[in-house]
This record gives C-alpha cells, structure tokens and sequence, in this order.
C-alpha cells in the first residue's frame, strides 16, 4: 500500500533491512509458487491463458509495489520532467531505454511506474544481466518470461541471436508492450571509456552508448511486422541500502521522458 508521503522509517537500518529481506523471500517464493501451480490449472485444464496472463499481471504489478514502497519510506522524492508519454504509448509496442547510473535506478523506475495511469507494469518486458536471474526477484520475472542476457565478447553473436529469437517468441506473444533495456549493459560511468573509444572510431559523439540489444529489438520487430535535466540531487545518485535502510537524507531524484515515435 503506497502512503501519500514520503516519509521516514521508523526502524533503525539493520531493523529495518532485516525486515525488508523477509518480506522479499518470503513475498517471492509465494508469487513464484502460487502461479507455477496456477498456470497448468489454466491454461492446460481450463484452457484459459489469457485469463492466466492477466492474474500473473496483477501480481506482478503488486509484487513491485513492494518495491516502490522503499523509496517512500525512505523519504526521497520524484521530479518528472520532459515529454509527457502519450496514452497510445502505454498500449503499443514500445522501447524503454533506461540510462542506469545507480542500484537505486530500479527501485526510482518502480516508484514512477505504479504511480502512473495506467501503471504499465504488468505489461512490462524487463532484459535484465543474467545475474539477477537467480535472485529472488529474478524468480518472479522467470515466471513473468523476462529476458535475461549474457553478457561479453565471447558470447555477444549467440547472446544476441537468442535474444531475437525471444522478442518472437515471448515478447510478441504474450501480453507485452514495454520492453525495458539499460543501455549501457551495466552502470554508465563503467562504459564511458569504451564507449568514447567506439565513437571515436566510427565518428560518433563523445559518450555514445552502443547496445546490440536495441538493434536486435528493432529488427526482431521489423522482422515480425513488414535525456536532458535529469538525475539525482547534487549529482550524487544514492544506492539501494539507502533505500532499504533509509541513511541517507532525504532528496529529489529528477526522471527525464522523452518520446519518439
């Protein structure tokens, strides 16, 4: 239940941690369990799997809500700016390219997504670091049919190849309209030299974030149907213990839109 305003957790941090750790194991292996029993009961028995898709939707929605909740007891605040998104938007396919900058980064998104109308959570297609897949919150986005990406040289040809072959096959054929992507592959300031270094070579400005990701969503889609202003306060992002916790003080964090068609 997301509270109005932001305010402070009256826990001490470890208290509180501890607390926000149960909640998360024990919240997700409930999820995850209650819809691996559920789906053979709809969709093989019943037949009903878009019925199915909506409820895992609806969960899924609240199950993030715990996570928006973390950044309202510990007291921070969003600032919107730029594009307003149009409604067509939230009902068609579409790209959302995040710049990650922080652990904080999901926990901010989440905050600004269940408090948006319509919230496009359940609708969401989240490509996430194969890392994340066995956490507990990658056991709910296993379920969800999310992608998770393996990233480096070695692997990049066949990564990518199984990535289009899963915007196909789940992304285009379930309930999904969001597909959300941190360009950078991982934290921005990490990929900067890198990144300068391709630019350079290809006559690209400065700090030009290369993805393959993004292309392959592109010519997945193409295949299957013939940000200014913005940032956390004194440009220092907190983490996610500082969500968690609530250490640090209080602040505004700045979330620029922009849109293109």
């Amino acid at each position: 239940l997301l509270i109005q305003r932001p305010c402070r957790v009256a826990l001490a941090g470890d208290c509180a941690g501890a607390l926000i750790t149960a909640d998360v194991l024990l919240s997700t292996a409930c999820h995850s369990l209650f819809l691996l029993l559920l789906k053979p009961l709809m969709c093989r028995l019943l037949g009903r799997e878009d019925l199915y898709w909506r409820i895992e939707g609806f969960l899924f929605e609240r199950i993030f809500g715990h996570v928006a909740t973390w950044t309202h007891t510990a007291g921070y605040r969003l600032c919107l700016h730029g594009d307003a998104i149009p409604s067509q938007a939230y009902s068609s396919r579409t790209l959302v390219i995040c710049n990650h900058v922080s652990t904080a980064d999901v926990p901010t998104l989440f905050y600004l997504w269940v408090n948006s109308h319509p919230c496009p959570i359940p609708n969401l297609w989240w490509v996430m670091d194969m890392l994340f897949k066995w956490t507990p919150f990658g056991w709910v986005s296993q379920v969800h049919r999310d992608h998770f990406i393996l990233q480096g040289k070695e692997t990049r040809q066949g990564t990518l190849a199984e990535f289009s072959r899963s915007v196909a096959r789940t992304y285009l054929q379930l309930p999904r309209n969001w597909c959300v992507i941190f360009p950078e592959g991982g934290f921005h300031y990490k990929r900067i030299a890198a990144s300068n270094r391709f630019a350079e070579k290809h006559g690209l400005p400065a700090q030009w974030i290369t993805v393959g990701a993004i292309y392959a969503f592109a010519e997945a889609l193409r295949t299957a149907s013939p940000a200014d202003g913005a940032g956390y306060q004194d440009n220092k992002p907190h983490g996610l213990d500082d969500i968690v916790l609530g250490w640090s003080k209080s602040s505004t964090v700045h979330v620029n839109q922009r849109v293109f068609n």
